[in-house]
């Protein structure tokens, strides 16, 4: 989740990264860009309008005697505050991680509800390269085509005593998780 919800790099961004008491380090996410917010806000008027527009044709479907009618009315109605829904938990999402001393705790929070936990008792960091697609302007190295150079991403994994691999951060700035990674190992 790291190519929309961005972790802090550096212990100076104490907003997001705070140490506690006890030699803790809380790093939290942070909250994704206001533009995303106004898409959310476009996808709200937009089920809004089609809402007023459709009540009419709605309400009889839901009204209709013929079964089929009401099953594709009340889908209707469903999609119309499911899709607002997700989008706002999608929006509200916050990745936690807690390193003590010797373990790491992955939170997962939608709108302040846990709904995952993970704790790892890592040996290793490592930084890889993944490239989703073949970079055709890479392998080429044609200069014509270099603004269609895709990104590479980044990732951050952690090996733990059972040596499964557990990927903790993603992103397209190598440098952000290099500087992540030496947080997370100290």
């Amino acid at each position: 989740m790291g190519l929309i919800y961005k972790m802090p790099t550096t212990v100076e961004e104490t907003s997001n990264i705070i140490i506690l008491d006890n030699g803790k380090i809380l790093i939290k996410s942070y909250p994704p860009s206001k533009t995303l917010w106004n898409y959310f806000y476009l996808v709200i008027a937009s089920v809004l309008i089609m809402s007023f527009v459709t009540k009419s044709l709605i309400l009889t479907l839901l009204t209709s005697v013929n079964y089929f009618d009401q099953v594709l009315g009340s889908l209707t109605v469903l999609a119309f505050i499911c899709i607002p829904a997700t989008a706002l938990g999608l929006l509200c999402y916050q990745k936690r991680i807690v390193k003590d001393n010797n373990y790491i705790n992955i939170s997962h929070f939608i709108l302040g509800i846990k709904l995952k936990k993970q704790n790892i008792q890592p040996i290793s960091y490592n930084v890889e390269i993944q490239s989703i697609t073949p970079n055709q302007a890479r392998i080429n190295a044609n200069q014509e085509f270099k603004s269609y150079n895709n990104k590479d991403y980044y990732n951050l994994f952690t090996t733990d005593n059972l040596q499964n691999k557990i990927l903790l951060d993603r992103s397209t700035d190598e440098n952000a998780m290099k500087q992540l990674m030496q947080i997370l190992s100290k």
